[in-house]
């Protein structure tokens, strides 16, 4: 029995009176409260899906223009190939330049994925102006090779002569690529 009166059971006539409000208001709230709408959560994630789907495709046409920009700037053929032809093409540049290629070594070839890189480093000794006239044509944008890095050190006191270490890379198409792309694209 609820009895506010006496101050011994006062507590526990209030408890039960707030449990019967909560049980009230829990059953107001049952029956009266809208049911959720499955119908709706079946729309919502369709529309997640499609949306995930027509952003995928951008991604997917905006990386195909990507490579098409790419694909110029990659060497094709062996290792050894490119190796090869980036030896000559920079022994002719430092000839037409009268300058002097010492130490031309090839690094370990790391796996990028679609690409592997290809690093290198050589030196290059002559006029400091001549030496950055070789560097500026190595660090061309449109250029097959990427500057690394150039350590340039004074050779003589009194005199304009450097020597400048040239760390580069070239990157090679890897031969998996084009097949991944173009089944990706159908």
């Amino acid at each position: 029995m609820i009895d506010f009166r006496n101050t011994e059971t006062r507590a526990a006539s209030t408890l039960i009176v707030l449990s019967m409000a909560i049980l009230a208001l829990t059953l107001a709230f049952m029956l009266f409260a809208p049911a959720p709408n499955p119908d709706a959560a079946v729309k919502a994630r369709h529309k997640s899906l499609v949306s995930i789907k027509a952003e995928t495709g951008k991604l997917k046409r905006r990386s195909a223009e990507i490579e098409l920009q790419i694909r110029p700037l990659l060497w094709k053929g062996a290792q050894n190939e490119v190796t090869a032809a980036l030896l000559d093409s920079v022994t002719l540049e430092a000839n037409e330049r009268h300058l002097k290629l010492s130490a031309f070594r090839p690094r370990k070839a790391q796996d990028l994925g679609a690409v592997t890189e290809l690093p290198f480093s050589f030196s290059v000794s002559g006029p400091y102006p001549i030496v950055m006239s070789m560097i500026r044509l190595l660090d061309r944008p449109a250029g097959r090779v990427a500057m690394r890095s150039v350590e340039m050190a004074a050779t003589e006191s009194d005199s304009s002569m450097v020597t400048a270490t040239i760390e580069v890379s070239a990157y090679l198409a890897s031969r998996a690529a084009p097949a991944k792309g173009k089944s990706n694209e159908g």
